[in-house]
């Protein structure tokens, strides 16, 4: 094959002979030399870990349990715990007996009221949007949605204060 170009590699036969895929095996493995980590490197990186003591977290990891008592994990906690009782609802909607009414009106309302109350403290007075474009990793956005939202807020209050001291209530900072 000949190309176009002058001086191209691809031209000279010999210009590719001492390639990586033509050294020998042996010979790259000679020139590696593996360097030995000290202990106390390898006793940092397991932060301590000690089965027999009944230590736990392993290089300041969080567990399962941090992640789902986290307002986050209970969050979806919740969701789930709704889809449940949600699915009791529609099955006495749907089967009409009076077993599965009272069942649905057991365990209905509580679980959707707990999914609700979760919900909440996930949002934490947040906009929704503010949590969905942090959940994206979009900070600048989110910061933004946050900005406007505070703005929003502040204009509603101050139009309940002046309506309030338009009937004549007085209010002092």
């Amino acid at each position: 094959m000949v190309s176009d170009v002058p001086g191209n590699p691809i031209d000279d036969e010999g210009a590719l002979d001492e390639t990586v895929a033509d050294v020998e095996l042996e010979e790259s493995l000679d020139q590696v030399e593996p360097a030995k980590q000290p202990v106390d490197v390898l006793d940092r990186d397991l932060g301590g870990f000690d089965p027999e003591a009944g230590r736990q977290r392993v290089g300041g990891r969080i567990t399962i349990t941090g992640h789902l008592t986290s307002d986050a994990g209970m969050f979806v906690i919740g969701l789930v715990t709704a889809l449940v009782g949600l699915s009791v609802l529609i099955y006495a909607i749907v089967n009409r007996t009076t077993t599965s009414w009272i069942v649905a009106g057991v365990i209905a309302p509580p679980t959707l009221l707990w999914a609700f109350v979760k919900w909440r403290r996930w949002m934490g007075g947040a906009p929704y949007v503010y949590r969905m474009l942090l959940s994206l990793d979009e900070k600048e956005a989110a910061a933004e949605a946050m900005e406007r939202h505070q703005e929003r807020q502040k204009k509603r209050l101050d139009k309940k204060l002046a309506e309030l001291e338009a009937k004549g209530i007085r209010i002092e900072d």
